[in-house]
This record gives C-alpha cells, structure tokens and sequence, in this order.
C-alpha cells in the first residue's frame, strides 16, 4: 500500500533529521574529532563512533562543524561534508613537501594551510572551497602557525627576529603586512581569542641571547603569555597550584566565550607526553583556576561548542581514553576507550 504524500514526506523529513543529528551531534554538544593512529573518527559525547578516513595525519573541523578538512600520509588535502560523506580534493602538494598547520576561515569559505619544503622557504597558501576550488593563492612566506581573525579579514603568526619574535599581520585582501606586538623571547602558536580582543600565545622560557646545552635532550620549556589588542598589556598566564616541576605549557585552547584557558602542563622532557602530563583550565588573569584532570597523563583539552565542558585525552593506561569535565556537575566521566588497533587518541576539535 503506498503512503499518502503527507506521510511519505513527514518520513523524508524525518530521516533527514536524523541524518542531521547523526553528523552534527545533539543540540549544544556537537562531535569529537580524533585520530587514533591514522584513523580519523567522529566521536559523539556519549560515546558512540562513526569513521571519516584513513591514513590522516592532520584535521579540522569547519566553524559550523558541518565539514571538515584532513590531511592524508599522500599529504592530500581533502574536505569531507558530514551529512553526506561526499569529499573533495583540495590540493596534493609535489613530491618533497608536506602540510603544517591546516585552519578554516572563520566564514568556513576556505582553507589556509602551510606548505613546507625541504629546500625552499615554507609558504601560506589560501584555498576555496565554496563555490568552487580554482587555484590555491599563495600569501607569501610563512612560519610558526597562524591564527585568522575573528572577521576573517587578517590572519597573524610570529617571525623569529635575532633579539626576540614579532607578531605579523597580514590583510588577506591586500596582502599587506604589519607588525602588531615584539616579545622579547621566541614565540609559538600565537592565537586570537574567539571575541577577537587578546593574543594567546607560548612562548621560550630562556632568552634568545641564552646559549643551549645540546648535548642535553630536553627542549626549552614554554609558557604561556596574553596579550592585549586594546590595552597593549601582555599578561604572563601562571599555574598556581601545578607540581614544581610542571613548567612546559605543551598546548593550549580558548573558551567558546574568550574567558578561559584550557592548557596542557607538563614537566620539561625529552619526549612528549612523558610520563605525567595535565589538565588545567585557568581565567585569563589568572585569579581562577582548576585543574580537571586526575593524576596521570594528559592532553589536548577541548571546549564544547557551549563553553560547559571540556574533553580531554587521558594516556595512562595502555588503552587511551577520552575524558570529559563538566563544569556545572563538577564531574568527570569517561566518553569512550580505545581498542584493538585504535589504541592511541589524539583530541584535534570539538563542533
């Protein structure tokens, strides 16, 4: 017997929805994106596991979580859309060089990603992907990372100077170049605050004029700095109450609403994550602070979409875990454990 219109179409919808829901997570907490040794997976906050790729090595999600962009081993730069599965290439790059850092454009419109060569200087190169590809533009010389805008009208990154670092600026539009901050130190992962006001940004603990003892493994320790768009301040961003010997700020990420910190401390080693690592999530200046993770090893603290939690990898038993903190429940629960071959997690985004 065949359904009435009304019928077959509310079922349409229905699935629809669902298919909707499956990509994009409930409402307020969005999908995890992991890589677990290769495999690229969609984790939903209750556990629950879907694959996108193989063979991955970078990842990230668009700023609506709709799509996102990875990198395979081939170093092919690929876009997937969640609710359909359909991808997309990008770009390959020629033999003899490989992707650094891959980010969206706040409008979710393109991708800029580092393409760094062997022989040559590295290069910054912006692509679209909607309404069409056409050929990536290259900005120039590029290093360190980078961090668009929130109007994503300007994208920044620190250059190494002989007495310290700058932050550069660059007007995608025109492709001018400015200098924004000088930090009397070397300078890594600089990165706007989502409300556009501050600077987050690690930075070496010993001066640049310091002589290195290569014969010792163990890299310089990094802190963690905020600078100040409006009031020109920079801030140092302390842990008060971490173990001594915690002094390497490993990563770091905004909260949804520019307030908080999420950071992975950890002692200076010559390996990471070593043997203890963790997680904190500290204001801005500091006065409030709390550590989230238990004792152990852990890394890459994620915001939800909603700013009220925060997920984080937990490397302490043979069998990696994916962790969650909610701040209103003050609470810890486990997401999912890794198995069979998937045994090792890295956390890349939370939409």
């Amino acid at each position: 017997m065949i359904g009435s219109p009304f019928r077959t179409g509310a079922i349409c919808w229905v699935l629809l929805l669902l298919l909707i829901i499956g990509a994009s997570g409930a409402p307020g907490q969005g999908n995890l994106l992991v890589n677990a040794l290769g495999a690229l997976l969609l984790i939903q906050p209750d556990g629950s596991q879907q694959s996108l790729a193989q063979s991955v090595t970078l990842a990230v999600f668009s700023p609506d979580g709709s799509q996102v962009a990875y990198v395979t081993r081939a170093q092919n730069l690929i876009v997937v859309t969640l609710a359909t599965r359909a991808t997309h290439k990008i770009v390959k790059l020629p033999l003899g060089a490989h992707f650094g850092r891959v980010e969206w454009s706040p409008q979710g419109t393109a991708v800029a990603y580092e393409a760094l060569q062997h022989t040559t200087d590295d290069d910054l190169f912006l692509a679209n992907v909607k309404p069409k590809t056409g050929v990536p533009r290259n900005l120039g010389h590029w290093s360190h990372g980078f961090s668009f805008s929130p109007d994503g009208k300007q994208i920044l990154h620190p250059v190494s100077a002989p007495a310290g670092s700058v932050f550069e600026r660059l007007d995608i539009s025109t492709g001018t170049r400015s200098v924004v901050h000088e930090v009397d130190a070397v300078v890594w992962d600089a990165g706007y605050s989502p409300d556009g006001k501050l600077i987050a940004y690690r930075v070496s603990l010993r001066r640049p004029d310091q002589p290195r003892n290569y014969a010792d493994c163990a890299p310089t320790p990094l802190g963690l700095r905020v600078y100040s768009l409006a009031t020109k301040t920079d801030t140092i961003v302390t842990i008060h109450d971490a173990p001594a010997n915690w002094d390497d700020v490993k990563t770091y990420s905004w909260s949804p609403d520019s307030k908080s910190i999420a950071v992975t401390l950890a002692p200076t080693a010559c390996e990471f994550p070593g043997t203890s690592a963790g997680i904190f999530v500290t204001a801005v200046d500091s006065t409030s602070q709390r550590r989230l993770s238990p004792s152990g090893i852990s890394f890459e603290p994620q915001f939800s979409p909603d700013g009220s939690a925060v997920a984080f990898v937990d490397a302490s038993e043979p069998f990696a875990r994916l962790l969650r903190y909610d701040f209103g429940a003050k609470q810890l629960t486990l997401i999912r454990r890794a198995s069979g071959q998937q045994s090792y997690y890295r956390l890349l985004g939370w939409r």
